[in-house]
């Protein structure tokens, strides 16, 4: 069971490794599904075609641990990360979900310098109210 009163939350942007196809999303998508739970871990991801976002939240420990293995996860490149703090309204999601978003709504994470921090979690969590999630 989740625990709402642990809130760091960690917000990144990849790209899908050229070579992989979407299959591989299917099983990021149900790795996550399985291992977050365990973990304590609720967040979102949002996949465009190319680019991956996603909000990971739970105890700080397990949540940069999280992005340790997807920092070296070979269907994942140029990983970076957009936010990482601790939340004082406590956490966004209370599970874990996945959906799809339009290209065009995670290409602002492309631009230098880009959103800053609040503002690309703010972004985020704007373009995650309007994807198709599941």
């Amino acid at each position: 069971m989740v625990r709402v009163e642990n809130s760091f939350q960690l917000l990144y942007v990849s790209r899908l490794a050229p070579g992989c196809n979407w299959e591989v999303v299917k099983e990021i998508v149900a790795a996550a599904r399985r291992q977050n739970p365990v973990h304590g871990i609720t967040g979102a991801l949002l996949f465009d075609g190319e680019r991956f976002c996603q909000l990971i939240e739970g105890e700080e420990a397990p949540v940069r641990a999280l992005l340790q293995n997807i920092s070296v996860d070979a269907r994942h490149t140029d990983v970076r990360v957009l936010f990482a703090d601790q939340s004082p309204r406590g956490r966004t999601t209370q599970r874990w979900v996945s959906g799809y978003c339009d290209s065009h709504e995670l290409e602002v994470f492309d631009s230098a310098p880009g959103p800053g921090e609040g503002v690309a979690l703010d972004w985020f969590l704007s373009v995650l109210h309007g994807a198709d999630m599941e």
